[in-house]
């Protein structure tokens, strides 16, 4: 039904159970934390993984998008 499919990224684990627990926490993610994965941009998806509460001290409004 979802046919043509594109790789967008590729690691490379040493152990099967650390790519199943990696799968399933990106699973997780919101569309932005993937798509700063796929991009490479790192500065970015350590600013999307942060708390972004009102009440928290780091909260930034302007984000990386």
């Amino acid at each position: 039904k979802r046919r043509p499919l594109m790789l967008e990224c590729n690691l490379e684990f040493t152990d099967v159970i650390q790519a199943i627990l990696f799968e399933k926490q990106i699973k997780g993610w919101s569309r932005a934390k993937k798509q700063a994965l796929i991009d490479g941009d790192f500065d970015c998806l350590q600013i999307l993984s942060e708390c972004r509460n009102f009440t928290h001290s780091k909260f930034k409004p302007d984000s990386c998008r």
